[in-house]
């Protein structure tokens, strides 16, 4: 992995942060990108740092490779356990990432970051209407509203 190590204590800017430890294999190594200062954050036993190296790998591009089914199978390979499965940090360091010149991971991010806030807008109005429907319903069923067939 390009990153400069791994660390178990304070994140800092633009570190990713990932759980190491969790009651399934597909909650582990879920990624979140620090992007800014964290005043009296300590993380604890279950999560772990990547300090990514800046000039080799973009954060947010880690984080979004982390979540490709293709480092998910290597996050199912190294977690052990029965009833609570767990990462070592040495099997993290094991961890393959493809990762093209930083100019184009820093597009790739950027794309994919886009991406993502579509999807929250669309979750968003997805659970507005939900509620609007489920209101609209009430008053249909207690007959506050009527409809005419």
């Amino acid at each position: 992995m390009i990153a400069r190590g791994l660390y178990k204590d304070i994140p800092e800017s633009w570190d990713v942060v990932i759980t190491k430890d969790s009651e399934t294999p597909e909650d582990i190594g879920v990624p979140a990108v620090v992007v800014g200062k964290l005043k009296g954050v300590i993380c604890g036993y279950h999560l772990a740092i990547i300090r990514p190296d800046q000039e080799k790998i973009d954060s947010v591009y880690l984080a979004n490779s982390l979540k490709t089914l293709r480092v998910r199978k290597q996050f199912y390979k190294y977690a052990n356990g029965a009833t609570r499965f767990g990462l070592s940090t040495g099997d993290i360091g094991k961890i393959e990432i493809l990762a093209p010149k930083i100019s184009e991971q820093k597009k790739i991010a950027n794309v994919l970051s886009g991406i993502d806030e579509e999807i929250l807008t669309l979750k968003q109005k997805l659970a507005l209407i939900t509620r609007q429907k489920k209101g609209l319903m009430q008053k249909l069923l207690t007959g506050k509203i009527r409809v005419k067939v």
